[in-house]
């Protein structure tokens, strides 16, 4: 056990991060999660969506001066949106590297790979204790996508416990059907439609909102690799796709193949290590976005951060 730890202990990490704009907040998440981490990095991927807006640009060169830090930048030429379904593009090397974390999945030589939002802060030593607990899954992080989730609203299932609640594919088509959808739920991702498409007809476990959410979560890149396209059967990490009328999130259908094939996940309580409360919707509201943007420059500036610049 002890040299267990202490391999654990003395391991680095690649970080995967794609940016559509927030050049700022995407710096604040460098920083801190350095300031936390940095014994535990080896490299960032930064990659640039394609549809970041030209100006936006050189305000990510600061990104390149932070010390003592290796850095790789990627621009890829295709970018999907939110509610696209990204299939079909997996042979096309330019489309496949339009798709969230790919380049960085594709190029680490390390045996884990940490992928982060760029709108996040970071608190705490969030890689060491995940490297500490993935132990044999094959990611780990805030696992269940609950609250748009029918079998939680059902109290069917839980965070962290999807494993025991599996499901045939006529239960779960009766629940989406007869789902009560709450009043407080935050988004809608259309998970109460019932039209499945064939793969969850065969499998329909894990549910279409099992995942480990991407925003913070640790990949086994080195057992992920080789099962995923285009290596293995798992559609892309960074996809969001239909399976029918529901419109599954970033990850939702990866993290469905890889169980199929054997695989796990493991809950981790990412919340006591990072901040993340900036979310999608303030990429879609100018002030909100341009408020943000200022609060994390401020962030910088007040949290010492300017000395690794």
């Amino acid at each position: 056990m002890e040299t267990e730890n202490a391999e654990q202990n003395s391991l680095k990490v690649d970080v995967a991060i794609n940016a559509l704009g927030r050049p700022y907040q995407t710096l604040l998440t460098i920083l801190s999660l350095l300031k936390h981490n940095s014994a535990h990095i080896d490299k960032f991927y930064v990659i640039i969506d394609a549809d970041t807006p030209p100006a936006y640009h050189k305000k990510f060169e600061l990104i390149k001066h932070i010390k003592n830090t290796a850095i790789e930048f990627f621009y890829p030429t295709i970018s999907y949106n939110y509610y696209d379904n990204v299939t079909g593009v997996y042979d096309d090397y330019d489309a496949r590297m339009g798709i969230r974390y790919q380049y960085a999945w594709e190029k680490t030589d390390k045996k884990y790979l940490f992928i982060s939002h760029n709108d996040c802060v970071y608190t705490g030593s969030i890689i060491p204790a995940m490297l500490g607990q993935i132990n044999d899954h094959i990611i780990i992080g805030h696992l269940g996508v609950c609250w748009n989730c029918p079998a939680s609203w059902a109290g069917c299932c839980q965070r962290g416990k999807y494993q025991d609640y599996k499901p045939n594919y006529q239960e779960i088509f009766d629940l989406f059907q007869q789902a009560q959808v709450p009043d407080e739920r935050l988004f809608e991702f259309r998970c109460d439609k019932t039209d499945f498409n064939e793969k969850y007809r065969q499998h329909p476990w894990p549910l279409p909102a099992c995942r480990v959410n991407e925003w913070a979560c640790l990949v086994n890149i080195g057992t992920a690799r080789g099962v995923t396209v285009p290596h293995g059967p798992a559609v892309p990490f960074g996809a969001t796709t239909y399976i029918g009328d529901i419109l599954v999130d970033t990850a939702c259908e990866w993290f469905h193949d890889v169980n199929v094939l054997g695989y796990t996940g493991a809950d981790f309580p990412v919340e006591n290590y990072v901040q993340h409360h900036f979310g999608l919707r303030s990429m879609y509201a100018r002030d909100q976005y341009l408020k943000r943007e200022s609060q994390a420059l401020a962030a910088i500036e007040q949290g010492g951060y300017l000395a690794d610049l």
